[in-house]
């Protein structure tokens, strides 16, 4: 058994729906793990939180997407960033309770990202797409429309007291020292925050990027046509047709 957990590579429990939090203290040993999928299991918070500190310094492609009991939080995805700094793929999809706080801290703390999927993450906003352009100006943009709109929201008050509810501003990520220059595969499908300035700003920052995916993105306008991204960029999902964009593009 010892040899085997020096040895594993990569392991896949993907849907596995018998394996819990408490199971997954078996994988302690797997320290020379580097990949694991662990999407559509029954795993929460408690169980992959220690999980990643006793394995994560070698691993570089995690699947934790479409968990089946409990959402995926915030201290999950900040846990990732700082127990698995080697990380080059994570698949998100569907982790729908995430936010700029948590996912902020992958392109914060993972420099080395190859593959991000953030499929159907309606919590990000466009601050969260500036760091990963690394775009600072379009990042204190973005902090400043998030604070206006949460200033303009109208009165709530609760029904029985009369009181005032007061919905907390959403704590924005830290901007990154650095960009994701390796970034090849980015899905933001169904991010519903993803819009023309931050879609620009990824295009021509992410040098290395081969392919987006933007199904569902529906606040992404006709403007983009005018960009010029490299020659090798596969579009995938647009709602219209960008051919002329220099990349190749799918419906």
């Amino acid at each position: 058994m010892a040899a085997l957990s020096a040895s594993l590579r990569h392991l896949s429990l993907q849907c596995c729906i018998s394996i819990t939090d408490d199971m997954l203290s078996v994988l302690h040993g797997l320290a020379n793990l580097k990949t694991l999928s662990l999407a559509q299991c029954t795993v929460t918070d408690r169980g992959v939180i220690p999980l990643l500190g006793a394995i994560g310094a070698h691993l570089e492609e995690l699947y934790i997407d479409e968990l089946a009991i409990g959402p995926m939080t915030n201290e999950t995805v900040a846990n990732i960033a700082t127990h698995a700094p080697e990380l080059k793929q994570i698949n998100l999809t569907r982790c729908g309770t995430l936010s700029d706080l948590g996912v902020g801290q992958l392109v914060l703390h993972c420099p080395r990202l190859r593959v991000l999927s953030l499929n159907s993450l309606n919590n990000l906003t466009p601050a969260l797409f500036a760091c990963i352009a690394h775009d600072r100006e379009l990042f204190d943009q973005a902090i400043e429309a998030t604070r206006l709109h949460h200033a303009q929201l109208p009165v709530r008050r609760n029904p029985t007291t009369g009181v005032v509810i007061v919905d907390p501003l959403p704590e924005p990520t830290a901007f990154s020292a650095q960009a994701l220059t390796d970034l090849q595969v980015l899905d933001v499908s169904w991010c519903r925050s993803m819009d023309d300035p931050s879609f620009a700003a990824i295009v021509r920052s992410c040098e290395q990027l081969s392919r987006i995916e933007i199904f569902g993105c529906n606040r992404l306008t006709e403007c983009i046509r005018s960009l010029k991204p490299a020659s090798q960029l596969r579009i995938v999902g647009a709602p219209f047709e960008i051919a002329e964009l220099g990349g190749v593009s799918e419906a």
